[in-house]
């Protein structure tokens, strides 16, 4: 079964630091005009998902659903709201929802990115340029069962008061990075996995 795209929303806080290490981040050079973006998607053991039961699967890579309440394509409007600067990663508390492609075996890897981040690097006019959408990850593919035959896994590592985080299975099949100011594809990749 396919479904529709997963868009994802990021970079709604504005330019990060050049040096910045936060897997969603982009840049504008002023003197040279080029953006720079990167999406890293995250990587999951099978005990992160309390599946270290199930011998079939090896890992997991996927991303994170910021919002996973809304159905906006586009960053929210932001207010004069302070970001960290140069902060390492972390997963928030509020992370509740990722979808994930599961790997099995080191054979079933064709699709594995080993933590290299979806970039571009692009000149534009700086002019013209206008990043308070920020951008967004277009994640195509279809929805896919995980284990014991059921597509969405939850956990509650912290015990029954914590609320859960889920997982969805899917077998990703394409990635876009969009502008969507300008309603643009800026980069697409085709993940190839075998059936």
């Amino acid at each position: 079964m396919h479904a529709d795209p997963q868009l994802l929303p990021f970079g709604c806080a504005g330019p990060t630091d050049a040096d910045s290490n936060l897997p969603e981040r982009w840049s504008l050079g002023d003197d040279d005009g080029i953006l720079r973006i990167s999406f890293k998607p995250t990587a999951w053991r099978a005990d992160d998902w309390g599946l270290d039961d199930q011998a079939a699967i090896d890992a997991a890579e996927g991303f994170w659903i910021a919002r996973p309440w809304s159905t906006g394509d586009k960053c929210q409007p932001r207010g004069d709201q302070a970001t960290v600067q140069g902060a390492d990663p972390v997963t928030l508390p509020g992370q509740s929802l990722a979808i994930a492609q599961i790997f099995r075996d080191e054979a079933d890897r064709d699709g594995w990115r080993s933590g290299r981040a979806f970039d571009v690097v692009k000149r534009v006019d700086t002019k013209d340029f206008d990043g308070s959408q920020g951008f967004r990850l277009r994640v195509t593919g279809r929805i896919e069962n995980i284990a014991g035959g059921a597509p969405i896994r939850c956990v509650q590592p912290g015990g029954s008061e914590q609320r859960p985080r889920c997982l969805i299975g899917a077998r990703i099949d394409t990635v876009r990075m969009e502008d969507p100011a300008r309603d643009e594809t800026l980069a697409t990749w085709s993940i190839t996995r075998q059936p």
